[in-house]
C-alpha cells in the first residue's frame, strides 16, 4: 500500500480515538469515527472522494456544535448570560438547519460569535467604567478631605476642585468614545448587580450602592 495513504489512515485512526467516550464531545467522537472508517476503505488519495470530503466537513460541524453546547452549559452555570447567548443561538441554528450544506453551519458560527463578541464587549464595559470612575472619585476625595499641613491644605482643596471638573468632562468623554463602538451604549449601572459583574467588583454592596448614587448624578458635588 502507498506509504502516504497508510500514514493518512493511521492519522485518522488515531484522531478518531481522541474524543471517544468524552462526555462533552459525543457528536465529534461519532463524526471522527465515521471519517476514520471511510478512510480505511480509501484506495487512492489522488482522486476526488466526495464522501470523505463531506465527512470531514461534518467533523468540523460536530466540533463547532459540541463546543457551543459545552460552553453554553458552563456559561449558564456561571450565570454569564451574555456569553451563553451566542452559543445558544448557534445551537438553535444548528437544529433548524440539519439538512443544509455542512459548512454553512461553520460559517454561521463565525457570524454568530462575532456578533456575540460585540455584545460581550458592550456588556463588560460597564464594569470598566465603574472601576475607572470610582478610582477617580477616590483621588478627588483624598484631595478634598485628606489631612494636610496648613500650608498645603488650600492647595489640596484647589486640586480637588480641578479634579471634579475633569471628572465630569472625563465621564462624558468616556460615554462619547464608547458610543463610537456601541451606538446605544449608556451607563446602565443596574447591570453591576448582575452576578457576572458583581463577582468582579471587590467592594461591599453598600459601597457599590453609594458609588452608583454619585455616578448617576450629573453634578455629584452640588
Amino acid at each position: 500500500m502507498d506509504k502516504l495513504l497508510e500514514d493518512y489512515k493511521a492519522y485518522y485512526r488515531t484522531r478518531s480515538k481522541r474524543y471517544a467516550g468524552h462526555p462533552h464531545f459525543g457528536r465529534l467522537a461519532s463524526a471522527e469515527k465515521a471519517l476514520a472508517d471511510a478512510m480505511e476503505h480509501c484506495t487512492d488519495l489522488s482522486g476526488q472522494n466526495s464522501e470523505i470530503k463531506k465527512l470531514a466537513e461534518l467533523t468540523a460541524v460536530a466540533q463547532t456544535v459540541d463546543i457551543a453546547t459545552y460552553r453554553y452549559q458552563v456559561y449558564t452555570q456561571l450565570k454569564e448570560t451574555v456569553r451563553a447567548k451566542g452559543n445558544r443561538e448557534l445551537m438553535d441554528h444548528y437544529q433548524a438547519n440539519l439538512d443544509t450544506e455542512p459548512m454553512s453551519i461553520v460559517r454561521a458560527n463565525t457570524e454568530i460569535m462575532i456578533n456575540n463578541v460585540k455584545e460581550v464587549g458592550e456588556d463588560i464595559t460597564i464594569v470598566d467604567h465603574f472601576m475607572d470612575l470610582v478610582r477617580r472619585l477616590e483621588v478627588i476625595e483624598w484631595y478634598q478631605y485628606g489631612e494636610a499641613l496648613p500650608e498645603w491644605e488650600s492647595k489640596m482643596r484647589k486640586i480637588a476642585e480641578e479634579l471634579r471638573a475633569k471628572y465630569i468632562d472625563h465621564k462624558q468623554w468616556f460615554l462619547d468614545e464608547t458610543r463610537k463602538y456601541y451606538p446605544s451604549y449608556d451607563f446602565r449601572w443596574h447591570l453591576l448587580w448582575e452576578e457576572r459583574h458583581r463577582r468582579l467588583i471587590p467592594f461591599p454592596d453598600g459601597v457599590i450602592a453609594e458609588r452608583i448614587t454619585v455616578l448617576k448624578a450629573k453634578q455629584p458635588w452640588h
